[in-house]
């Protein structure tokens, strides 16, 4: 297959509603969350698209994956072809140490390209379709833990049956105590 040379990067940002304000341990999601999209484009006028969702207290900020993008990857991602997937992943792994937002952005819009340039929907290169749906999951991180109890009726309602707990707030003993609570 002919190389698919990308000759534009494109990185904007997006400030989105949040439905409900969320606490973890290392911080509170209130009012929205800001992602970062990514939009590659090649000479063949195929368009790939990646998104970046980053929280600063996890991972880093917009502007950190929007820097990342634009200083570090820009100048080896323009002119690239774009089914070198793993050459490109290496470089960009190679260029900054953090950022997996915008490494996971890039990705995507890179496996957007080639799907789209072969006709084939993501699961067939990633080796095949595994499940018809993937569960959605959420995490029981609020330091008040009695918060996370109240919501749970409301998640199970709308079909969440996946959590991930957070420990560590307190004690072992402590910690299983509310892993019992969660199951019944």
């Amino acid at each position: 297959m002919a190389a698919l040379t990308i000759t534009s990067m494109t990185v904007r940002t997006l400030r989105l509603p949040v439905r409900s304000a969320r606490s973890q341990g290392v911080g509170t999601v209130a009012d929205g969350v800001t992602n970062v999209f990514v939009e590659l484009t090649t000479d063949a006028g195929i368009t790939g698209w990646g998104e970046a969702a980053p929280w600063a207290v996890f991972t880093g900020t917009a502007e950190a994956a929007v820097g990342a993008l634009h200083v570090h990857f820009r100048p080896f991602v323009v002119g690239a072809d774009a089914f070198r997937i793993e050459e490109i992943m290496g470089r960009a792994r190679q260029a900054v140490v953090h950022s997996p937002e915008a490494k996971a952005a890039l990705e995507m819009a890179l496996y957007d390209i080639v799907g789209r340039a072969i006709g084939a929907p993501l699961h067939v290169l990633l080796g095949g379709k595994l499940r018809d749906t993937v569960p959605l999951s959420i995490s029981i991180a609020n330091p008040d833990f009695e918060k996370d109890l109240e919501a749970l009726p409301a998640l199970l309602a709308d079909g969440l049956r996946l959590f991930k707990v957070k420990t560590g707030f307190s004690t072992h003993a402590a910690d299983l105590a509310r892993l019992e609570r969660l199951r019944e």
